[in-house]
């Protein structure tokens, strides 16, 4: 059985984490356990990249081809558009993740 090819190489990604790039201040040190696991996790990070640029292209929307791509080629704006929508879509579960602000309660008068 062939082993499937990796997206992403270590040696390209671990400058990342001592802070070379982009002056980065936080410098980690990873354990060799976990090189795959964050390999692994950067690959799904990629593939649902690509899936968001797919879903942003141009679809057919009549006959007995619709919802088929208009084209196979990858376009600037159809990852503008896929970077619109993945912002949008942060935002809004962020919103909704937030804390609700609480009420202040108003001091109850005394009976005289």
């Amino acid at each position: 059985m062939e082993e499937k090819k990796s997206l992403i190489y270590w040696t390209r990604v671990k400058p990342l984490f001592k802070g070379v790039y982009e002056g980065g201040e936080t410098k980690l040190n990873v354990a060799g356990a976990a090189v795959d696991p964050i390999i692994g996790y950067l690959e799904e990070r990629i593939m649902e990249g690509l899936n968001e640029i797919i879903k942003a292209m141009p679809r057919k929307s009549k006959g007995e081809h619709e919802g088929e791509l208009i084209r196979k080629t990858i376009k600037a704006a159809d990852v503008r558009k896929a970077k619109t929508a993945h912002t949008k879509m942060a935002k809004a579960a962020e919103k909704a993740m937030a804390p609700k602000p609480v009420a202040k309660k108003k001091p109850k008068k005394k009976k005289k």
